[in-house]
């Protein structure tokens, strides 16, 4: 009993939303000259990583989904050829890559993008979710017999250097996508996979195609809330829109983001439930403008609310961007709502995703301050431990994959003792 009320007052503590009286701070992203490197921040201790962001060319979704993503910022083009198979280009009279027909139905090969809304959709998607179309994942059809997403069709990727390759995705089996991707006549044969279990706790899996290698470039997802980068994204044009570069901010999954105009930054008042989005381009790049007389300026007292799955909430202002010349993106921020941390050991823990459907798995990650040994318990609503284990001393992220199969539909929490000192965080099985 002394356990469970101990227990209770925690859980009480961390949901409880207390406005801070934390001052302002202020920082700047350094993306380099010419917008080089990408940056994975958290707003609770700034960088978590800065990565080149030319280094790869396709990301694989990692998690329960199948999102395969390009990297348009990069360079790289993606189309569709409908009706096609492997040795539908061999032969070099049946690709014209200067007007992109195609050889079998002779219909223009369709281009394809990253979604500017979510991370569940890439551009070999072709805009759609798996989960919503019976199954079909854009790149191949989900079997439920099998439980494989088996490849249909092939893609052209226009890489950077304007050379083309074709790409089929043959199978997503086990957590393993494996895939080929060749010359159009086939010459120059990669045959390769990515594994998902091999990127525990991080959103994606990476691959190179002119190193041939699968690259493992993002930092813990639980480490990062925002992605300061360049991406392409669709610039309307009136009754058309068109590809273009943007520099600007993704939310990472699982995070919340609110926007509101003519809103002081003085202004402590966090936004209603039905202000956050989960798009994640609500931050976006139109929080600056340009023109050729005065350069790049920022909009007055647009502000931002970031509310991570932890709970918090903070307030950002941006407050100027060199642009190409340096890529430095300056703001300010402040936290609003400070969802109980464990203060004196600075220690986290956070559960990703935090709603599954029941049979899947998740990660429970653990960032711990101190150089000592973690407890690790998730306990349901009445407060019974349903699964409990430890862990040697360590300092730093750790990640623990976890399965749902024997967890029965309801809300749980993770609570992770270290030094003595309770650490909770929640998740749903549904």
């Amino acid at each position: 009993m002394r356990y469970l009320l101990t227990f209770v007052a925690v859980i009480a503590l961390s949901v409880s939303n207390i406005y801070s009286a934390i001052p302002e701070t202020t920082d700047t992203v350094k993306l380099g000259a010419g917008y080089v490197s990408q940056a994975y921040y958290s707003m609770k201790s700034g960088i978590a990583k800065t990565t080149a962001l030319a280094d790869w060319d396709i990301a694989f979704l990692n998690g329960q989904n199948a999102a395969i993503h390009i990297n348009a910022a990069k360079g790289n083009e993606l189309y569709w050829v409908k009706s096609s198979s492997w040795n539908s280009f061999d032969k070099a009279a049946d690709a014209d890559t200067t007007g992109f027909w195609a050889d079998t139905l002779h219909e223009k090969w369709i281009p394809h993008y990253n979604s500017e809304e979510t991370w569940i959709i890439g551009a070999f998607n072709r805009g759609m979710n798996g989960f919503e179309t019976e199954g079909d994942f854009g790149w191949g059809d989900y079997d439920f017999l099998t439980h494989k997403t088996e490849g249909k069709g092939i893609f052209l990727l226009k890489m950077a250097d304007k050379e083309f390759k074709k790409i089929i995705i043959d199978t997503l089996s086990s957590g393993k996508y494996y895939f080929r991707i060749a010359n159009l006549d086939g010459s120059d044969l990669i045959a390769d996979s990515v594994v998902k279990a091999d990127f525990p706790g991080k959103n994606f899996g990476y691959y190179s195609i002119s190193e041939r290698k699968v690259l493992d470039p993002e930092p813990i997802s639980a480490g990062w809330d925002l992605l300061f980068t360049k991406y392409v994204g669709l610039y309307n044009m009136g009754e058309t829109s068109m590809p273009y570069g943007f520099t600007g901010v993704k939310s990472n999954m699982d995070v919340l983001v609110a926007e509101k105009s003519d809103d002081p930054f003085s202004s402590l008042h966090e936004p209603s439930d039905d202000d956050y989005s989960e798009n994640i381009t609500t931050i976006g790049y139109d929080w600056k403008e340009f023109s050729f007389s005065s350069g790049y300026t920022i909009t007055e007292d647009l502000s931002y609310y970031v509310k991570p799955s932890t709970g918090d909430v903070w307030k950002i202002q941006f407050t100027g961007f060199d642009g190409s010349e340096t890529g430095n993106i300056y703001f300010a921020k402040m936290i609003i709502v400070n969802v109980g941390v464990d203060e004196e050991t600075g220690s986290s823990v956070s559960v990703y995703p935090n709603i599954i459907d029941r049979g899947s798995d998740f990660d429970i990650v653990v960032d711990n301050r101190k150089n000592s040994s973690v407890n690790i318990s998730i306990i349901d609503m009445q407060g019974r431990t349903i699964r409990n284990f430890e862990n040697s001393d360590f300092s730093g992220f750790r990640s623990y994959r976890q399965g749902s199969t024997e967890i029965a539909p309801g809300m749980y929490f993770i609570n992770v003792e270290i030094n003595g000192k309770q650490t909770v965080s929640k998740f749903i099985v549904r």
